[in-house]
């Protein structure tokens, strides 16, 4: 073979003189032909044979692997039991034999403490916590003008939009919003987007399912204890007044439920949480007051109407209401800005459904009574607001404190086609530095 190869004049005559004297295929011979005179001796002809021997062995032991279940599983065993001590590590989870808990919502939602905030004209945002700090008066934020030594009142600055209600709550509560239809809507505090402190917030209405028609009136978040509070004490413009069991408000639909029915002409303009023994102070808008025991009204269900909490006089309605605490002052303001403090202590418990006593003289000069609120340190700041959109922001304690049968001294001063419709808590807690 060697003769043959190195006679021939080039490597195709070779190929082919392997084929014609060995009987070879062209594909033999070229692999011939591809070989070092090396690899021809007797010891590599022996390495070939054991390579042989090895790869049939090779092909026996796989086939009976692929035909035995049992020894496929051993070999995947011995597999992962190598691959453990080369890369395993300490476990991580625990097996454990409990009965498997669905998760909801809020357990893939981190706990954080956070402040809400529903603007008047109803855009919604959520704010961490953390971003806020106490503030004192006159600091950066909805800043409106003081009262002057001198006792002239000012006149207030106006706003677009104001916050009507700011709530401190975390992410995992929840918060009941009730209009004036008598509709109360649920709305857990992490679905409402976090927005930074310039941002306007969302229309609240793309939250909740509220009517074109609907305006919110309350909203606070839900306790989570009947510790906390035990019903949820409902008042409206023509003097009725209901109470409801918290438990009636646990499972409230995305499109709402029914929280008072009302009658034709009626309202639903406050709503508060009471632990069934509070006192409330109902305020009318000729300037009368009714102070008496939360005891006196039974507990309903959600779809009645309520019982008379004070008894008006033609052409009357409520202005405010509120539950009484130890020591502190209702607050109330008229149209033309007039407003005072008087201790709670001044109005006498009586039963329900009377006429109570009077809280502010009305006159023409300082109109009818719009709003009420139960105040308490007189470090607290309140918001004075117009129909025009004019915001005064004062301390209570700026407010004179007099008594029940007197017309009260200006607050604010309102232009003659303008008139005070509202009161707002400030926050206790404010963004901002501190900027005297």
């Amino acid at each position: 073979m060697i003769k043959t190869i190195r006679a021939a004049a080039d490597t195709e005559t070779a190929a082919s003189q392997l084929q014609t004297k060995f009987g070879l295929s062209d594909r033999q011979a070229r692999a011939v032909l591809a070989l070092t005179l090396g690899r021809l001796t007797r010891l590599e002809r022996n390495k070939v044979d054991e390579e042989y021997e090895e790869v049939i062995k090779t092909i026996a032991y796989l086939e009976s692997v692929l035909a035995s279940d049992q020894k496929v599983r051993l070999l995947i065993k011995d597999e992962m039991d190598d691959l453990a001590k080369k890369y395993g590590d300490d476990r991580r989870t625990e097996i454990s034999e409990q009965e498997a808990t669905e998760l909801s919502a809020e357990d893939l939602v981190h706990k954080e403490e956070v402040v809400v905030t529903l603007t008047h004209r109803g855009y919604v945002k959520r704010q961490p916590l953390r971003v806020f700090r106490a503030q004192k008066r006159g600091g950066v934020g909805l800043k409106g003008a003081r009262p002057t030594a001198g006792g002239e009142a000012p006149s207030g600055t106006r706003e677009e939009d104001y916050a009507a209600h700011l709530l401190t709550t975390h992410t995992h509560a929840s918060m009941l919003f009730f209009t004036q239809s008598g509709r109360v809507f649920q709305l857990r505090v992490h679905e409402v987007p976090e927005r930074e402190r310039q941002a306007k917030g969302v229309p609240v209405n793309n939250l909740i399912d509220i009517g074109g028609n609907e305006r919110i009136t309350s909203v606070f978040v839900r306790p989570e204890t009947e510790t906390e509070a035990h019903y949820m004490l409902m008042v409206t413009k023509n003097g009725y007044i209901k109470k409801t069991a918290l438990r009636e408000y646990a499972n409230v639909r995305r499109n709402g439920l029914i929280a008072i029915n009302l009658q034709e002409g009626d309202e639903l303009d406050w709503v508060t949480p009471t632990t069934g023994e509070d006192q409330v102070i109902i305020a009318t808008a000729l300037g009368k007051a009714i102070r008496f025991s939360e005891g006196e009204v039974r507990a309903m269900g959600r779809d009645t109407q309520g019982v008379i909490g004070i008894k008006l006089g033609k052409g009357d309605s409520v202005a405010g209401m509120g539950t009484a605490t130890p020591g502190g002052d209702v607050l109330v303001i008229t149209e033309r800005g007039y407003g005072k403090r008087t201790p709670v202590s001044e109005y006498p418990m009586h039963h329900r459904a009377g006429q109570g006593v009077f809280t502010l003289k009305v006159t023409d000069r300082v109109g009818k009574l719009s709003a009420m609120r139960v105040v308490g340190d007189p470090e607290e700041e309140v918001l004075i607001i117009s129909t025009s959109g004019m915001v005064l922001r004062t301390p209570v304690g700026a407010i004179s404190q007099i008594g029940r049968q007197t017309q009260g001294v200006i607050v604010m001063r309102v232009a003659p086609d303008d008139q005070v419709v509202a009161i707002a808590p400030v926050g206790a807690m404010e963004e901002g530095d501190d900027k005297e």
